[in-house]
């Protein structure tokens, strides 16, 4: 199979546009926690489903990372699984309706099972870090995507002459 053809695979193509969001995000992630406006990066709440714990050593880390990348990545194909279910060309907003979903759904699975060490209140700006995070995750979903298409050969281009 080559690459064009792998491309109009919904699951792989799904897995590659999240794992691609998932890393600008959490590099992103990591620029706000820098600059110390978080004061958890997104690795810490994998870190705490994973183990029970917030992530002490650097293994831990490194395992919630890879752990929140595979989350990512799997959140990829669900776009792409509800995106072929709405039937809606408009990706980008889709994408950006998507993120803030999925943000809204964890953010109330924590708060319904109150989660340890995740059920907490969170001072300002954190939540809408979180918030304006996964709607750039969603942007980046629909943004992927369409790019992908058009590698694939699945869209034409369409150019103004």
């Amino acid at each position: 199979m080559n690459l064009r053809e792998g491309l109009k695979d919904t699951f792989l193509r799904g897995v590659v546009i999240g794992l691609a969001s998932g890393v600008i995000k959490n590099a992103l992630d990591m620029i706000t926690l820098a600059l110390h406006l978080k004061k958890f990066p997104f690795l810490y709440y994998s870190g705490v489903m994973a183990f029970n714990r917030p992530p002490k050593s650097g293994l831990d880390m490194a395992l919630a990372q890879a752990l929140e990348l595979i989350f990512c990545a799997f959140l990829g194909f669900v776009y792409l699984f509800f995106l072929r279910m709405v039937k809606t060309r408009y990706k980008v907003i889709f994408g950006i309706f998507y993120g803030s979903m999925v943000w809204f759904t964890i953010k109330e699975v924590i708060n319904a099972f109150k989660i340890k060490h995740l059920y907490a209140p969170l001072p300002f700006p954190q939540p809408a870090l979180i918030w304006g995070l996964s709607l750039i995750y969603g942007l980046l979903l629909g943004l992927f995507d369409h790019y992908l298409e058009k590698k694939a050969g699945m869209i034409e281009e369409t150019g103004s002459n």
